[in-house]
């Protein structure tokens, strides 16, 4: 892991610009199992420490113990049809895991904020760090604190516009919505009715389409994380 953060924090030394881009999408596929062990841990950290998070995962995991064909679909990709009843539990499923998915992506953030600073230091820093005495992690965390919705949102447009690989996963998305309009109306939480199984089969797919999108997503607040952190730093003087 510690290979993986200085690459990227080398990607700034120079006036916090991105010089090698297609290095660093080639350096994700290669440690790509480390990466996301190391986001296995954040998650864990944050299940364990964080009773909001604790919370949400326990209301999805009695939702889906109250539904176990919810479950079969979601966590086996087994493709049944869902009642009416389901679908309503699977819309309060899909509320939970946006909630989850924003602590996760704030926790994420400023882990990636949280290792430059370390490893900066780690980088014949700590005169600087030391000599001007600032807690730059906690200047980071309050700079940061009320604008993740802003920054996210500016993650993901540039992922929309930038991203190939996110580009074509999110065309899948939309065509298999317009393919199937009811799941679309389930999936944007319009109404509820029951799936027939090949509507549930889209859902599926719908599902790990979602998921390598989230993926994508986590890469690259990661990596904002990092770039925030080191800008932060070189504005106040310390590098």
């Amino acid at each position: 892991m510690f290979l993986f953060l200085i690459f990227i924090i080398l990607l700034y030394k120079k006036e916090g610009c991105i010089i090698a881009k297609n290095n660093l999408e080639s350096f994700f596929t290669a440690y790509e199992d480390m990466f996301w062990s190391y986001i296995g841990n954040i998650l864990f950290d944050l299940r364990n420490t964080n009773d909001e998070y604790k919370k949400i995962v326990e209301s999805i995991e009695e939702e889906l113990e109250k539904h176990p064909n919810l479950r079969d679909v979601i966590d086996e990709d087994e493709a049944k049809c869902l009642t009416k009843k389901e679908t309503e539990a699977l819309i309060r499923i899909k509320k939970l895991f946006y909630e989850q998915q924003s602590l996760e992506h704030d926790a994420i953030f400023f882990a990636g904020g949280r290792n430059a600073c370390y490893y900066l230091k780690k980088m014949n820093f700590d005169n600087e760090f030391n000599g001007k005495n600032i807690d730059s992690m906690k200047a980071f965390e309050t700079a940061y604190y009320d604008y993740f919705g802003n920054l996210f949102d500016e993650v993901f447009c540039e992922l929309e516009q930038n991203n190939q690989e996110y580009q074509v996963k999110q065309k899948k998305k939309n065509d298999l919505l317009k393919q199937f309009p009811n799941l679309e109306d389930v999936i944007e939480m319009k109404k509820t009715m029951s799936l027939s199984k090949e509507e549930v089969e889209a859902l599926i797919k719908y599902l790990d389409i979602k998921m390598d999108l989230e993926i994508i997503k986590e890469v690259a607040i990661m990596y904002r994380g990092m770039k925030e952190e080191y800008m932060l730093l070189k504005n106040m003087g310390i590098l």
